[in-house]
This record gives structure tokens, sequence and C-alpha cells, in this order.
């Protein structure tokens, strides 16, 4: 009976201890962060991103974490955030970012927004933007244009401007050549208009217009037609 109380107060001296240990080691100087690694990162600009997080010049990699988690996580471009340690002094930061959909001329230069419309700070200036332009932030145009981001990326990167008219079609504009949606399309719709799209492409045939506006076919259009 003595020996299990024994070890009962070993145990719980050890949870005791690794418990205790961070609360202890972030008055440590020796753990200092002197390095941070941002991971992830393609459309933030580091150094604003690392001023909005506010890291401490002092900063112990023992302490904050939970601070930092919470600023990078209010941040409206940001959908996740973890936080690593890697001994002695190096805070690795690994962020999820939501992704880009469409530029917004407005008076005070380009704006970035997302799919539900928000403007998501991101600075234009930053390499790895190329985006669509709306002339405004329509919401059911957004969500078409993150569809087609996610179901053909192809696609996506050949929509130079995207509008949608009163009747709801929604034109992505591709060089000289349009593209016409039915609203939002699905992922199935947009797999088709691949396969059509690639179909043009290996016969060596051309088109002014693909309409995908009908539930079962798609229309290709000419200069005669």
């Amino acid at each position: 009976m003595r020996r299990q109380s024994l070890w009962l107060l070993i145990a719980a001296g050890l949870v005791l201890a690794v418990l205790a240990t961070p609360l202890l080691l972030r008055y440590v100087s020796f753990f200092r962060v002197r390095q941070i690694e941002l991971v992830g990162v393609h459309y933030h600009s580091p150094d604003w991103l690392l001023e909005a997080l506010e890291i401490e010049p002092d900063q112990n990699l023992f302490a904050g974490k939970r601070r930092i988690e919470r600023r990078a996580i209010e941040l409206p471009s940001v959908m996740r955030v973890k936080i690593e340690r890697k001994l002695p002094g190096t805070l690795k930061i690994v962020v999820a970012e939501l992704q880009p959909v469409a530029f917004l001329t407005t008076p005070t230069g380009l704006a970035v927004l997302d799919a539900d419309a928000n403007h998501m700070g991101y600075d234009p200036a930053v390499a790895g933007f190329d985006l669509p332009f709306v002339e405004e932030p329509d919401s059911v145009l957004l969500l078409a244009l993150a569809s087609v981001r996610s179901a053909d990326p192809a696609l996506f990167e050949q929509v130079d401007a995207a509008s949608r008219r009163r009747d709801g079609t929604v034109v992505l504009q591709l060089g000289q050549k349009q593209v016409l949606l039915g609203g939002i399309p699905t992922a199935s719709q947009i797999e088709t208009l691949r396969a059509v799209r690639s179909h043009i492409a290996a016969t060596g045939r051309s088109y002014d217009q693909l309409d995908a506006r009908f539930e079962d076919q798609i229309v290709a259009r000419g200069n005669g037609d």
C-alpha cells in the first residue's frame, strides 16, 4: 500500500513538473525568440503580418503563444494558424490564408476580395496575385469565381474580368473569349465545361463564346453564330 502511494506521489510530482516547466521557462532569457519562421504565407507581406501579430522584441519561446494565435485568427484573411517552438529560440508560425478571388478598383486603389465580398487586407503589390477584375462586390459573382477557382484552377487563371448581367448570367472574360454561366456553377458543371474546352483545343477548333447556362449542354459560338 505504501509502495502504491509512493508511486502515486511520484506520478503527481512528474505531472506537476511537466505543467510547471513552460511557466518556469518563460522567464529564462536563453529561450528568447531570436528567429521567426513564417510558413504558408503567400498573399500577406511578411513584415505586415509580423507587425499585426505584435510579437514583442523580447518575446520568450514559452510565453504569449495563445495571444499570438488569437491575433492571427482575428485577421480577416487568416483561416487557421498553428505555432510551433523550435529550441532554443525559433518560433514557427504556420498560417492558412483564405484565397482571394478578385480585384476591385476603389477610390483608394485596388482592393482584394474573397468569396464573401470581404476586403481581405492583402497588399496587391505582393507577389502571387493573378486575379480577375470585378466592377462591384457582387456576392453571387464572387462565389461563382470561387467555384471556378476550386474546380478548375486552369480556367480561373485565364479569367481577366468577370461581371453579372441583370438576368443573373455570369460572364467570364478570357481575353477576346467569353464563358457564360447561369449563376454559381456546380463542380459537375465546371468539369463538363473543362471537358468541352479540352475537346475544342484537341480538335484545333476555336470559339468566341461558350454558353454553359443550360443544364444538359454547352453551346459553342463563333464569329458567324
